[in-house]
């Protein structure tokens, strides 16, 4: 009778050895990458205007939904306080 191949440990797939040190390289104002190139280009291509409303869905820290929040002037839905 033929024995099973040892299957290798799988490779993770996931943040958690690295979520820490990404928490403190982004943290929620975003590093630098995001401030100077990542932030600028997605409100580009969002072209959002005062009043429209942006969600930031599972986007990491919030650095998107703050940045919007600072320069769109009505807050992502996210953001609203409740009424």
């Amino acid at each position: 009778m033929k024995s099973e191949p040892t299957k290798p440990n799988p490779t993770p797939t996931d943040w958690g050895d690295v979520a820490d040190w990404y928490d403190q390289l982004v943290g929620e104002a975003g590093s630098e990458y995001h401030r100077e190139v990542v932030l600028p280009g997605t409100l580009r291509l969002l072209a959002a205007q005062p009043g429209d409303h942006v969600l930031d869905l599972a986007c990491g820290q919030g650095c998107y939904a703050g940045c919007c929040r600072r320069r769109i002037l009505k807050p992502p839905a996210s953001m609203q306080p409740p009424s």
